[in-house]
Formats: structure tokens, sequence, C-alpha cells
């Protein structure tokens, strides 16, 4: 992958008026779009878990619901609002805007709502329609790459439409007259695991890179920087890809078991050859990182689950969900923003705060799937942290993709 996908290269025209502003590049409205939905989701989530609400829909086992909706639906968002400012850079043109991206933001919001249709509609409209989101940016995505002959990057349109497919593979459950065949876990297992892959695949890529432009700037002095991708990360990526490829079919294979705990390890050896405790005073990077590592723990506690009776495959499932999938987003996003709207790329003290946050929340979450009398306490404040992280993030971010770009831009190059 050729560019950095946070720097504020094919900035959109001088929009005319706030619809243009929003619809000007993808990040605006799907990271606008992630970000109240995580609150939405988790909130009525914990509600429900609280017994203060009623479950979120009725024709749908609630935690199927939880699972699909986090990632097909927050997750997607923030995967789809990263690839369209991060596709203008590969291939040199101009973002995805206006109708095409109206679109896809609708098709995307009428997914969440026949998510909550109660089994008002029929099962193959809820399909179809929550479908049109994955069909559709796999196609603008794919567009982009293949008119600008950026063929790299074709790798990206398969994993697009492998999250299609899992998502086609949940709904068709109910089509599917058969109770030794559950549709539903192998769709949400295939999600997440790609999304493993797209960390492994993409943040392997410019969290070292990001890293050796700061300490080559801010610490001139340090010799040793994070190197360029070698064996050791074929390693790690190949690994994840058997691993993923077995979780999915197999979760509870001894096989499986020993190549997650591989995996996983091989991803913590790649993490730590990235020099990360040396940009620790840039809170902005350093999250990057913390949620890298998450992704070799996940890992390891989905292998130990197996192995081990006190930990359960759901301690390995959230270090994923919270700490790598939601670590990363946060400042993924915050840095797409600030970049492409002319801004400093910095946190701030805010900003530090959420990256505190949603490590403790993925750390309580963890916690609380071990046998413990304080199990529903740590769940709750697990829930107060995630609440708390995304609501300051929207606090912070929420002006920022509404409103213009700045007029002069601020050399980012000081934080990347």
């Amino acid at each position: 992958m050729t560019g950095d996908p946070m720097t504020p290269s094919n900035l959109q025209k001088k929009p005319q008026n706030p619809y243009q502003v929003i619809f000007s590049n993808g990040f605006r409205p799907l990271f606008l779009c992630a970000g109240a939905f995580a609150l939405v989701a988790l909130g009525w989530w914990a509600g429900y878990l609280k017994g203060w609400l009623s479950a979120p829909t009725s024709h749908l086992n609630p935690v199927y619901w939880h699972g699909h909706e986090m990632l097909f639906g927050l997750v997607g968002a923030a995967i789809g609002g990263f690839l369209l400012a991060a596709v203008a850079n590969w291939t040199g043109r101009s973002p995805v805007q206006g109708t095409p991206l109206t679109l896809l933001v609708g098709s995307w919001l009428l997914g969440r709502g026949v998510m909550l249709s109660n089994g008002a509609l029929p099962e193959l409209l809820v399909l179809g329609v929550d479908s049109l989101y994955w069909v559709l940016l796999t196609a603008l995505v794919g567009r982009e790459i293949w008119i600008s002959g950026n063929r790299r990057n074709l790798k990206v349109i398969v994993i697009l439409g492998l999250f299609g497919f899992f998502n086609l593979l949940f709904h068709a459950q109910s089509l599917v007259d058969s109770a030794s065949l559950n549709l539903r876990e192998l769709g949400i297992r295939g999600a997440l695991m790609l999304i493993c892959l797209m960390i492994t695949l993409i943040g392997g890529r410019i969290i070292p890179a990001f890293t050796r432009n700061w300490l080559k700037l801010n610490r001139p002095q340090v010799v040793q920087l994070p190197p360029e991708f070698n064996r050791w990360d074929a390693a790690a990526a190949g690994a994840t890809l058997i691993m993923a490829l077995s979780w999915i079919l197999a979760p509870a294979a001894a096989m499986t078991a020993v190549l997650a705990i591989l995996a996983g390890t091989l991803q913590l050896i790649r993490l730590a050859r990235w020099c990360g405790l040396k940009v620790v005073t840039e809170p902005l990077l350093f999250a990057l990182h913390l949620g890298y590592g998450w992704l070799g723990l996940g890992f390891i506690l989905l292998g130990l689950s197996t192995l081990v009776t006190a930990i359960t495959p759901s301690a390995g499932v959230h270090a994923l969900a919270l700490g790598a999938m939601a670590g990363l987003i946060l400042p993924v996003a915050a840095r797409a923003a600030l970049g492409h709207t002319n801004r400093v790329v910095s946190a701030g003290p805010l900003m530090s705060c959420v990256f505190v946050l949603i490590h403790l929340a993925a750390l309580l979450r963890v916690l609380a799937t071990l046998p413990s009398l304080w199990s529903g306490e740590l769940l709750s404040a697990a829930a107060l942290c995630w609440l708390a992280a995304f609501g300051l993030f929207c606090v912070r971010y929420v002006p920022v993709l509404l409103l213009p770009a700045a007029p002069t831009l601020h050399s980012p190059l000081r934080s990347r």
C-alpha cells in the first residue's frame, strides 16, 4: 500500500454548504456514524443486561444482535470511513463524495434499522437491505482502485467482498433448516477474523511507518528504528491467516489453540520490534501500538480458552473487539480526521483520556470473563469506560467532522 492514508492529500474542493462539507469525504459521515452508534448500541446493550431496557430486537437472539452490530455495524462504518479516505491517497484521485457517498451512508443507516425490525420485515428483505452497504462499499473502493490502475491494493476488495459474504452467512441462518449448522456464529467469527487480518495488513504497515517518521523528526538521536517489512512480519501475517481460517471453521480444536498461541506470540514479537516505548510521549501514536498489542494478547487468550478451564473464549473475543478494534478505531479516526481537515495531528488532553478509558474498558471486560464475585461490577465498569471514551471522542471530533477543513495546513508531520 502506498501513500499515507492519514495525510491530507486530495482535500475536497471548497464546499458551498453543510451537505457538501459532510459528504465531501467518506471519513466525515462514517466516523460520525461509528461514534454515535458506539454510544447507542453499547448503551442499549448495557441497559438490557442490567434489566433497564428491553432486548434490542425480539426476532434475534440478543447476543447475536450485539455481535453482529458491533462488527458489521460499528466496525463496518469505521472501516468504510478509513478506506474511503485512504483510497484517495493510494490512487491519487479525488475522494468519493456527493451522491455516491450519500447512498452508501444511507445504506448503512438502513442496515441498522432493519436489524431492529423485531421480525416485522421478511428475512430476505432484511438480508438484502443489510447487505447493501457492503456491496456499495466494495463497488466504490473497487472502482477507485481499478480506474487508477492501483492493482496492488486489490486485496482490499477481496476482504470487503468477504465481509459481505460473512454478513450473508449470518442472515442465511433463518433460511436454513438445520440445528447443527450455526451460520450466525460462523458469520460473526468470520467477520472478527477478517478485521484481525485487516489490522495485521494495514496496521502492520502504518504503525511502524508512522513511528519511523516521528522518531526521525522528533528524536533524531535514536539509532534503532522500526525495521522495514521482513520475514518476521511475513511469519506473523502467515500464522495469523492460518489461525484465522482454523478458528473460523473449528474454534474449539486443539490445533486451533496451538495456532492461536503461535500467531499471538509472533504478533507480539512483531510489535516489540516497532520501538513503541520510544513514542510514549506521543499519545496519538503510542495508542496505535497499544491497540496492536491487544491483537497478540487476544489470539493467545483464544488459544488458552481451549486449554485452560478458567479462561473462556469471550476473554479473547473481547480483547480483540475492545482492545484491538476499538483501541485502534479511536486513534486512527482521530489521525484521519485531523490530517484530512488541515489540523495539527496531535492527541491533546481529551483524546489522551479517551485512549486510557478504552484500554481500561478492554482490561475490565476481559477480567469480567474470569470466575469472580465481581464479574457484574467489572462488566458495568467496562461499559461505563467505553461510553465515556466514545462520548469524549464525539465531543472532540463531531465539530472537526462537521466543519470545513482549516484554510492553512498546520504541518501534521510534527506528530506522525
